[in-house]
């Protein structure tokens, strides 16, 4: 269970951002025709523990997911880089707080 929400994510713009145990929250960013590639990164410290799921505009299977233990995780596509909103999902596995978010495209 958890909460769905969508909130706009800016290229290479760090977000701080927490969550409960067991929440699912979700970012788009827009990534523009031509772009070769996206990194989506969070970074924290201590022992929670968010993981990561990143997803190609209009599709329901992640193209990455990144469930490290600890609040580092990475998810970095270079192939089928599509233009659209692509989506960015955090799921707490642990409550989490005060880690970053950020997503960066390469032209």
């Amino acid at each position: 269970s958890g909460s769905l929400t969508f909130n706009p994510l800016l290229n290479n713009t760090p977000l701080t951002i927490a969550g409960p145990l067991n929440s699912a929250y979700s970012w788009f960013i827009t990534v523009p025709a031509g772009a070769t590639g996206i990194t989506v990164t969070l970074a924290g410290a201590g022992s929670q523990d968010p993981d990561l799921e990143v997803y190609r505009p209009g599709t329901t299977t992640p193209a990455c997911v990144s469930e490290a233990a600890g609040p580092s995780e990475t998810c970095t596509i270079t192939t089928t880089v599509s233009a659209g909103a692509w989506r960015v999902r955090v799921v707490g596995y642990t409550a989490y707080s005060g880690v970053t978010l950020r997503a960066v495209v390469t032209p």
